[in-house]
């Protein structure tokens, strides 16, 4: 308790009270900021710089991904980086136009990615003739980007067993690529160490997916604003063969927007 008016007595109006706790060495504050350190969050404006570091790391972790991509045959061979540093006359926000391209700031000097993605030319008869690199950010699709965005702190979190928090998962991904990105951490070979994927998605059709009912929660919002969360698995009278999608959208489970057919 006297740690805690001590911490209190040095928090200004303007500072976060476990910021100061953590300065001033408390155990509990420092701990509670690691889990929060812990946690990746991918939101639909995210760059790809989380991925870049995640593949500068080692040859492993480059491969991974460069399996991952090849897998969703969207056909990039490889990726090269050039990574240079720009030294800031201060800290600030990043603009959105640097998210665009690829650039982040780390305390006070940028570090400006500069990531090609390497591909295959072929000749008129089918076979590859040369190599070409363009662009990633430039000339990619919007669904390859965000592969690309999501894979590093994916992959990062079933490295390590942490909680990977994304915004929109199906966001400009084809259902085949969410679905993928599900099975990662579903699957026992896959996700060792226990990482956690916590998501929300408008697809329906995540339903069908082999999740377990108290994986499922539904965010129903009220006539002020109010929204509350409940599980699935609050449904007790659901079975596992339940056509859960077509009682979603009929409403069965709330969360759905009703439209007033004469607003139309």
């Amino acid at each position: 308790m006297k740690d805690c008016e001590q911490v209190k007595r040095h928090t200004r109006d303007s500072s976060l009270f476990l910021s100061m706790a953590a300065i001033m060495n408390n155990k509990l504050a420092i701990e509670i900021i690691g889990l929060f350190d812990s946690i990746s969050i991918v939101t639909p404006i995210s760059n790809v710089s989380d991925t870049v570091e995640y593949m500068l790391q080692n040859d492993t972790c480059r491969q991974t991904v460069l399996k991952y991509i090849k897998r969703a045959d969207i056909g990039i061979e490889d990726f090269s980086f050039t990574v240079s540093n720009v030294n800031a006359q201060e800290e600030t926000k990043v603009p959105i136009e640097a998210l665009a391209d690829a650039r982040f700031r780390v305390t006070k000097e940028t570090k400006e990615i500069d990531v090609k993605s390497k591909h295959a030319v072929f000749g008129t008869d089918g076979r590859v003739v040369s190599h070409v690199e363009l662009p990633f950010v430039e000339y990619q699709s919007q669904g390859t980007i965000r592969l690309f965005e999501l894979l590093g702190p994916i992959l990062g979190s079933l490295d390590k067993g942490r909680v990977v928090i994304v915004d929109e998962l199906g966001t400009q991904l084809h259902p085949n690529l969410v679905r993928f990105i599900l099975s990662l951490f579903n699957a026992i070979d896959t996700n060792v160490n226990n990482a956690q994927l916590v998501c929300n998605s408008h697809d329906a059709l995540l339903l069908e997916e082999r999740v377990r009912r108290d994986q499922i929660w539904f965010a129903q919002k009220n006539d002020v604003g109010e929204s509350e969360l409940y599980s699935l698995d609050e449904f007790k009278d659901t079975r596992k063969d339940d056509p859960f999608v077509k009682k979603y959208l009929l409403g069965v489970f709330g969360a759905t927007p009703q439209p007033n057919k004469g607003d139309f």
